[in-house]
């Protein structure tokens, strides 16, 4: 195996065995009852189908297959739209083509499966046909050379996924596709192995297989997507040689050991929320595969490190389904719930299983898309404990109502337990995280569940936004944060680029933010305390920057940024964010240490821009008065009735 003694994997738990125990593991696994039934086996779909979210499953899937059979077929992606992300940085106009494409193929699939009606099974067999016609499968954005070179495929996350979805979606519709002809299965069969699984035992130079030791190197997600979908495409593969089988699923589990690596010492993940759900995901479809064919011997999750990682999300949902959001992270994260629901059990991990009904009951409301994607659905059907009306899924408890992530440095602080209360975020950090922003030190504040000092998250994603121009997008710049603005200077990128946590009580913590900024910023020191108290006053959020430079002249300012929020001046020493829903914060300060004005931020971002193009980001800008070589702003944030 290519590279297998590069790295230190962290997990020791965890036992690699040979490829001659793994083969013999297989052998020995492969008559047993499939993980999902087959096609065939309709006793098994009508139950699936009974449950509530099976049947909510059922009539969102047939309804966006009879919207998507309107179509007789879609067009490939085309090699200008391929081309098109060198030339102009844009990748989303070949990703939605090409996923259209995909998701075309897995809609059918499952309506195929609910009903076993021929009609289905041809479209089926014409979706992943006119999959198999895509030169490649590796998106623009990850492919090394001008074009898709079909002789030497790239495998990255999209190609792994494709590969993942089309083995499985085979694994339960190959018999109705046999019934057409059974070359079909064999031609989609050799185009996962040709695309995917062969590069991935030719090669060892993926930069997400494994933690090599380059001071520079750091895994992310990647690893887990696209070793763990890998894996579990292997598994499912009809056909596939069980020699080769062996060989990808001993080099995908060796690949994943790594994974443990992205997190930090206490389980957290600097990506947040929403790439925790992305990457874990897959690390726990395969690890759920992994252990199930190797009789319980290989075993993903042993360590009690993955209980920490599973708990991550707990302590940093504010309400709904929303969470902090901190870098490239969406606020609002919702799982397919089957996969959250078989984490909780395996870990023990109560909270999860209360998200996972929660989840599951909001598929059968109707705002659930994961039937689109078949391996969630899969297991959706298949690992949601049911739930009908007469018990209603439960609301996630909060571990508490101050949550701390020290390897991390995030505070998590409320006023009260109840999704309206007043919410305060605050981060430390470095500024080269995975997904980094320059925004070491900033706010996030929600109250009645509305961001109202809020985090843009991630911006449209383009080429340049991964390249030299990232600091210039004012999703991942200092400017689009609510940090101090010092001597002209945004804040540096790079590992060095640090905050210092000088104390840390309750609902409080004190930051030192002056090694988060170049030396012409000329800070002596920058400390920002954030704290949250709850007292007979009511909630309030107080937020002080104190800066010492080392020159006179100096200049210090603090935007507050706002996102789909009406920000106001509304007298000497006061001001109010208005939000969307009716929520607002009124903030005071001392006006003799500060004028304020409200700016809007100008973008051409369609993330960020109104249905008339006009930007939906405004901030609240502090120019503080700078006395001598120091300069202090005490911000007073109260719920405003």
């Amino acid at each position: 195996m290519a590279n297998e003694t590069g790295g230190n994997a962290a997990d020791t738990t965890f036992t690699l065995l040979s490829h001659g125990e793994i083969a013999d593991a297989l052998a020995a696994t492969a008559d047993a009852p499939p993980a999902w039934p087959s096609v065939d086996d309709r006793a098994a779909w009508e139950r699936l189908a009974a449950s509530p979210h099976g049947a909510a499953m059922r009539r969102a899937v047939m309804a966006a297959a009879h919207e998507e059979a309107k179509t007789p077929g879609v067009r490939l992606p085309s090699l200008t739209e391929f081309l098109a992300f060198r030339r102009t940085g844009d990748r989303r106009t070949w990703e939605g083509v090409a996923d259209r494409t995909r998701v075309r193929a897995e809609t059918f699939a499952m309506a195929l499966c609910f009903t076993d009606e021929p009609v289905w099974a041809d479209r089926t067999a014409d979706a992943l046909w006119s999959l198999c016609e895509m030169t490649g499968w590796v998106t623009p954005a990850h492919e090394q050379m001008p074009i898709p070179d079909p002789q030497s495929p790239t495998v990255d996350l999209w190609s792994a996924m494709t590969a993942q979805e089309v083995a499985e979606a085979l694994q339960v519709v190959a018999p109705a596709l046999d019934r057409i002809d059974p070359r079909i299965a064999r031609h989609v069969r050799r185009e996962v192995e040709r695309r995917v699984l062969d590069p991935f035992l030719a090669r060892g130079d993926w930069w997400w297989l494994w933690q090599q030791p380059a001071p520079s190197s750091r895994l992310n997600n990647w690893t887990a997507v696209c070793s763990g979908a890998v894996l579990c495409a292997a598994l499912a593969l009809p056909g596939l040689d069980p020699d080769r089988q062996a060989h990808v699923v001993r080099k995908a589990a060796w690949s994943l050991q790594f994974f443990r690596d992205t997190f930090e010492s206490e389980g957290s993940l600097d990506e947040g929320v929403g790439y925790w759900s992305y990457g874990f995901s897959y690390y726990v479809m395969a690890a759920e595969r992994l252990a199930a064919r190797t009789g319980g011997r290989m075993d993903l999750l042993a360590d009690p490190f993955w209980k920490k990682v599973a708990a991550f999300p707990l302590g940093l949902r504010l309400y709904d389904d929303t969470f902090v959001n901190f870098s490239d992270c969406a606020p609002v994260v919702r799982p397919a719930p089957g996969w959250v629901a078989w984490l909780g059990e395996k870990t023990g991990e109560s909270g999860l299983a209360a998200w996972a009904k929660r989840l599951a009951a909001g598929e059968a409301a109707g705002f659930g898309t994961h039937h689109r994607y078949l391996p969630f659905s899969l297991r959706t059907l298949t690992w949601t404990p049911a739930s009908g009306p007469e018990a209603p899924a439960p609301v996630p408890s909060l571990p508490s109502l101050v949550s701390y992530l020290p390897d991390v440095e995030w505070l998590v602080a409320r006023s009260d337990a109840s999704d309206d209360a007043l919410i305060l975020a605050v981060k430390g950090g470095h500024n080269a995280e995975s997904h980094n922003h320059n925004d070491g030190g900033s706010i996030l504040v929600h109250y009645r569940r509305e961001a109202l000092v809020a985090e843009l998250g991630a911006p449209t994603y383009t080429r340049q936004f991964f390249g030299a121009e990232r600091y210039e997008n004012v999703a991942a710049r200092s400017l689009g944060h609510s940090v101090p603005y010092v001597n002209g200077c945004e804040q540096a990128e790079g590992r060095a680029h640090a905050a210092e946590v000088l104390a840390r009580e309750g609902a409080s913590v004190a930051l030192e933010l002056a090694g988060l900024y170049p030396p012409e910023a000329g800070l002596e020191s920058l400390t920002r305390t954030a704290s949250l108290t709850a007292g007979d006053g009511g909630p309030k959020i107080t937020l002080s920057d104190e800066a010492r430079f080392t020159a006179d002249g100096a200049t210090f300012a603090l935007p507050l940024i706002t996102l789909d929020a009406a920000p106001a001046v509304t007298g000497p020493g006061s001001a109010r964010i208005a939000g969307a829903r009716g929520a607002a914060l009124d903030i005071a300060w001392d006006p003799a240490r500060a004028a304020c004005r409200v700016e809007e931020v100008p973008t051409d971002d369609p993330k960020f821009c109104d249905a008339e193009g006009g930007t939906r980001i405004r901030r609240l800008w502090f120019d503080a008065t700078v006395v001598g070589r120091a300069a202090r702003l005490d911000l007073t944030l109260t719920p405003g009735e």
